[in-house]
């Protein structure tokens, strides 16, 4: 019978954490090609501004930490939200926010 080889979710809860998780992940791609190419940027302008001033290599360094910080945290997290949030009316995602703190915690516990 032709009604009876129709594949079927076998649970659907599965299969809508699988559409979250997969548009969470091609939301992330494009956030994360849109912060390397700020950081390009953001690089090149710092890298003039540390040549005329002549600061060295270490508070270089620092400042590209704090930089990447700051644009992962300020910038993309929210964006990441907010995509998700209009697109499949998702709300307080574990994954982002506390809960990423959170699960880095008990990861770093695990493997301690």
């Amino acid at each position: 019978m032709v009604g009876d080889q129709e594949p079927r979710p076998r649970n659907l809860v599965v299969v809508a954490v699988v559409g979250v998780l997969g548009v969470v992940m091609v939301v992330m791609v494009v956030v994360l090609v849109v912060m390397v190419v700020v950081l390009a940027m953001l690089m090149v302008v710092l890298g003039v501004v540390v040549s005329t001033l002549g600061v060295t290599a270490v508070l270089v360094m620092v400042m590209r930490v704090v930089m990447i910080v700051v644009v992962t945290f300020v910038i993309a997290v929210p964006i990441v939200r907010v995509v998700t949030v209009r697109l499949l009316g998702v709300r307080c995602l574990p994954l982002l926010g506390q809960g990423a703190a959170e699960g880095q915690q008990r990861g770093q516990r695990q493997v301690a």
